[in-house]
């Protein structure tokens, strides 16, 4: 889920944004445009990490629910993330 939603954010840069292309379009000198590409790099796995911070706590009740045979939502795993969210925190 988070690499899908990076993924679409690399597409909106791609398609609407156009934030790398206007990065490199000028620029001729080839290690220039390699740095470029390490910066967004960097900025769409810290993108991922926050939102991953969010989804996967969610993702883990919705798991440990299929295993306990337990009926579990999404809103239910937010709800749970919700609550202890400081022990979260203390984890990471």
């Amino acid at each position: 889920m988070p690499a899908l939603v990076v993924q679409g954010v690399a597409i909106a840069d791609a398609y609407w944004f156009h934030l790398y292309s206007s990065a490199v379009r000028d620029n001729h000198w080839t290690p220039g445009i390699y740095m470029t590409q390490v910066v967004f790099v960097i900025g769409y796995y810290h993108f991922a990490s926050f939102f991953g911070i969010l989804l996967l706590p969610v993702i883990f009740k919705l798991v440990s629910g299929n295993v306990l045979n337990e009926n579990i939502k999404i809103r239910e795993g937010w709800r749970f993330f919700g609550s202890r969210w400081p022990s979260y925190l203390w984890l990471g």
